[in-house]
């Protein structure tokens, strides 16, 4: 992906889920630690803290490597709060290291936020 600005502001993630709301449809940086990343492709990847996870899609634009989990990154995108299908989300599901739960317990659509990105930058 693309590199970022490196004089734009960027926001911890922390602060970006006290709010997420008044984040909806902004191109912004967030920097946070990656939960997660597409087992499959490394085409998605999460950052978690507490009960907020944000899945930072790739759009197959490009492909992170799969073992930055417990790594520190910077963002850029787009954040959205979505709605996945079920489908959808037993796809990510299948496509998780540690999954958290079963395919057959997600039932119904299930609230997300996603990051669609532009760019991400691996920190250490």
């Amino acid at each position: 992906g693309k590199d970022y600005d490196r004089s734009s502001t960027v926001i911890e993630f922390t602060d970006l889920m006290k709010e997420p709301s008044a984040n909806n449809e902004k191109t912004l940086l967030v920097k946070g630690r990656v939960a997660e990343v597409c087992q499959s492709m490394g085409c998605w990847m999460t950052m978690t803290e507490g009960d907020n996870t944000v899945r930072i899609k790739t759009l197959h634009e490009f492909f992170l490597p799969k073992d930055i989990a417990g790594k520190n990154a910077v963002v850029s995108g787009t954040f959205k709060t979505t709605e996945l299908t079920e489908e959808e989300a037993r796809h990510y599901l299948e496509e998780s290291k540690n999954p958290t739960m079963k395919p057959e317990d997600i039932k119904g659509p299930q609230k997300a936020y996603i990051i669609e990105a532009t760019g991400i930058t691996i920190l250490d």
